[in-house]
């Protein structure tokens, strides 16, 4: 059964999505840094997170911005707090690997599965999956 609803201003919920993948630098805006996550098995820090089609967001401080990656797209109601990416602590960067290199995920904080995000009509959609970091 899939959760539905679109994230606008606030972290809002889950809905069905797929998109496209893409990396390219994303500078925060004026004023602003981006979050950081440290992986707890080897140290290394990022601020590469992904969802589970390896498509890249990364998130503003303290502006509370999600930059999706693929079109530089901003979405706001994002307020990081340690490996928490919202303030109702719905989900977490986990880490995990693949292809041999350790990776920061978008996950779900209770069932702690990879998430799929998308974007389109500039909204920002968010569906549960089964794939564990």
């Amino acid at each position: 059964m899939w959760k539905v609803c679109l994230c606008g201003l606030a972290v809002a919920g889950l809905s069905c999505g797929s998109g496209s993948s893409g990396s390219s630098p994303t500078a925060p805006s004026q004023g602003q840094t981006l979050a950081t996550f440290t992986d707890p098995t080897t140290g290394q820090a990022t601020s590469d997170v992904r969802d589970v089609d390896e498509q890249v967001m990364r998130f503003e401080t303290p502006s509370g911005v999600l930059i999706w990656v693929a079109d530089g797209s901003r979405h706001t109601g994002w307020s990081v707090s340690g490996q928490f990416l919202d303030s109702a602590r719905q989900y977490q960067v986990r880490f995990g690997s693949r292809s041999g290199q350790r990776r920061a995920y978008f996950t779900e904080t209770g069932s702690g599965t990879i998430c799929n995000l998308e974007v389109s009509g500039g909204q920002l959609r968010i569906s549960a999956t089964s794939e564990r970091p």
